[in-house]
């Protein structure tokens, strides 16, 4: 049985305010299934696509830059968007930046983050990456 996947990116701050990615497609995709029941799953990590796409794109960066570790190219990209932690010296009190892990990136975040690297690798190395969906699904 095939399923439709519906989606949207809906992003809780600390205050309780809500951000919502694609809603009003969400919305409107689910008004084409009326009287159905959907099973909703709620996540705060990024997903596994975003973590595919962002390799892929990575990859495909090196190449094009002659980088042969696409770890390199992440954290250079990275730090461009500014996906930076901050933290604290409990002893000196001194603030220092650390480069964040995509590991550890909300949906939200990473979805900021890529649209980020989108425009920089544009702009910067004068390269598109392409959209996330629009990796080549292959069956055997």
């Amino acid at each position: 049985m095939a399923h439709d996947k519906i989606q949207a990116i809906i992003d809780v701050g600390e205050d309780g305010s809500i951000q919502a990615y694609g809603w009003s497609d969400f919305t409107a995709k689910l008004k084409e299934h009326t009287g159905k029941r959907f099973h909703v799953t709620a996540t705060t990590k990024r997903t596994l696509s975003q973590n595919n796409t962002w390799w892929w794109w990575m990859e495909m960066l090196a190449e094009h830059v002659g980088e042969e570790d696409k770890e390199t190219v992440s954290n250079q990209v990275k730090a461009k968007c500014g996906f930076w932690d901050e933290h604290v010296d409990t002893d000196s009190g001194e603030i220092f930046k650390i480069l964040r892990s995509t590991a550890d990136a909300s949906v939200a975040e990473m979805k900021i983050l890529m649209e980020k690297a989108q425009s920089f690798v544009q702009e910067f190395y004068n390269f598109v990456l392409p959209e996330p969906d629009s990796q080549l699904k292959i069956r055997m």
